[in-house]
């Protein structure tokens, strides 16, 4: 939600006793420049005569369009109005000269705000795309952007000598989203990507933003890559951040029902764009996933596939986050409701509302994916366009990220020695590290053997899963860990319980797994 103030959030409550309230908001496009060729003295001017505005926003791009259409009697407002071009006598009508000519251009910030009862918020920074004259109804329709409108229509091209923004691969890749916007003028905010299977770092690996590519299809791609999102606030900034998890129980920030708030409501289900299968290449390497509740509930069966190729989704759990954001995206389509209620400023994308309407039968929380504003003589109203989580669940995750404590060791190739501290028995283990086997379902002995591997500046995570070959006792071993510079650590003793066992066949039903978080540090 939109922070507002407590009268604006009571009248938005009240919206039918409301009265909507607007400022459009222009930014001289000569202060500080030569004043010459403007009768402009101050830096923004709010635009009278509106006469209505649309502002439209999505989860698929970060950046809002809107239009305004202005009443534009007697051309005062035209871009290219001069009283020269009046005869002499239309000037005793007492519409000779306007302050506004050369105002209304292509790029010309503008800022809208609008509200209740003479509380009002601002809701989208941005520029001008196109301005379109009506000389039949005196009026002017001005299409724009959000500031991210830069990133779309802007190609990058990089410092002298240099194919790309980034070349360094230990790059995260919220370092690099950042590197990429901030060289297209905006300001990117975010917290270091992960992924979540394993919890290990998310680097770029490959270099990013090419020269001649737009800012937006860079960033774009790595976003659908590892399940995050880019959003635009009122203010220009850009927030880098995950796709929300939803359960249906969501906590709901706003009530709507047919009583009193909806004022039309479409509830839609279809499977075109939906695919069970996706294929995630990097290089020679592919891992195929499926979705068996869009392959098999939702598509009875047929056979969909989409093919990824993703140059830094070099291990398999960073191939399955590829297939993890597609299906999810999938799944925020396919069942879909459009819902019109009187206008709420404070509603943002992402948000939480519960609906209670009894002829769609559309009756939970729904959360939002789309809106679009509009203010005009007829009243404020929003549109929203939500979807239901039905059909994704995300694994479960260790809840602080380490079952075993977090140690720090010096980058570089460094080995674990492994010991069965339990009888000698054949029990097995393997070990991921940032995602790529460094063990691979190794018998344990009670001398130990060094496995070897590469640790990484930041967080390094392993994934240790222990297999007990008896029917009674569970693995118990112990790993030490000598890093780059020689240094040892304490034993750690590893423990699996034999748990989630079929009791007929003695397999495990889940195989036991716990997560090591070690600190890759410079020496």
């Amino acid at each position: 939600m939109r922070t507002v103030s407590d009268e604006l959030r009571a009248a938005a409550q009240n919206a039918i006793q409301s009265r909507p309230e607007q400022y459009v908001m222009v930014r001289n496009r000569f202060f500080g420049k030569d004043q010459i060729n403007s009768q402009f003295e101050i830096e923004w001017a709010r635009l009278p005569n509106v006469l209505s505005i649309d502002i439209d926003e999505t989860v698929d791009t970060a950046a809002k369009s809107f239009t305004i259409t202005i009443e534009n009697k007697d051309g005062l407002f035209s871009p290219d109005y001069a009283k020269t071009k009046r005869p002499a006598g239309f000037q005793w009508r007492g519409s000779g000269d306007s302050s506004w000519f050369r105002q209304i251009y292509p790029n010309t910030e503008i800022q809208i705000h609008w509200g209740y009862d003479g509380h009002v918020v601002k809701v989208l920074t941005g520029y001008i795309d196109d301005i379109r004259i009506d000389a039949e109804s005196q009026t002017i329709a001005i299409n724009g952007r959000s500031k991210y409108k830069r990133a779309i229509s802007n190609d990058i091209v990089p410092d002298p000598g240099k194919e790309y923004i980034t070349t360094d691969p230990n790059l995260n890749m919220r370092d690099v989203v950042q590197a990429v916007l901030t060289d297209a003028g905006l300001t990117c905010t975010g917290d270091l990507v992960k992924v979540p299977f394993t919890g290990e770092l998310y680097y770029a690996v490959v270099p990013h933003g090419k020269r001649g590519e737009s800012y937006d299809a860079v960033v774009r791609e790595i976003a659908d890559s590892v399940a995050w999102t880019l959003t635009e606030d009122q203010h220009g900034n850009i927030h880098f951040h995950e796709i929300p998890e939803y359960t249906r129980d969501e906590p709901a920030d706003v009530m709507v029902d047919d009583y009193k708030d909806i004022i039309s409501l479409e509830y839609e289900f279809g499977d075109i764009g939906l695919a069970g299968r996706i294929y995630v290449k990097c290089g020679d390497a592919v891992n195929a996933f499926t979705s068996a509740y869009i392959e098999q509930d939702l598509l009875d069966y047929q056979r969909r596939t989409l093919e990824f190729d993703i140059p830094w989704a070099n291990s398999p759990s960073r191939r399955r986050l590829v297939a993890k954001s597609q299906f999810t995206q999938m799944l925020q389509r396919w069942r879909r409701v459009s819902l019109t209620i009187p206008a709420n400023p404070a509603i943002e994308l992402w948000d939480n509302i519960s609906v209670r309407e009894k002829i769609s039968t559309a009756t939970q929380t729904y959360h939002v994916r789309g809106i679009r504003t509009t203010f005009n003589e007829q009243g404020f109203t929003q549109t929203l366009e939500m979807f239901s989580n039905i059909g994704f669940n995300q694994p479960p995750q260790s809840p602080n990220g380490s079952d075993i404590p977090t140690i720090d060791a010096a980058v570089g190739r460094g080995y674990i020695t492994l010991r069965d501290t339990g009888l000698e028995d054949g029990d097995r283990i393997t070990v991921w590290l940032n995602g790529n086997p460094v063990i691979s379902f190794a018998k344990l002995i009670a001398t130990g053997r060094p496995y070897f591997f590469d640790l990484v500046p930041g967080e390094n995570v392993f994934i240790i899963e222990g297999i007990s070959a008896g029917t009674q006792n569970g693995l118990n071993a112990s790993l030490v860990l000598v890093d780059a510079a020689g240094v040892q650590s304490s034993t750690i003793p590893l423990n699996f319980d034999r748990t989630n066992v079929d009791e007929q066949t003695g397999y495990y039903r889940v195989r036991p797994r716990i997560t090591w978080v070690v600190r890759g540090i410079q020496t």
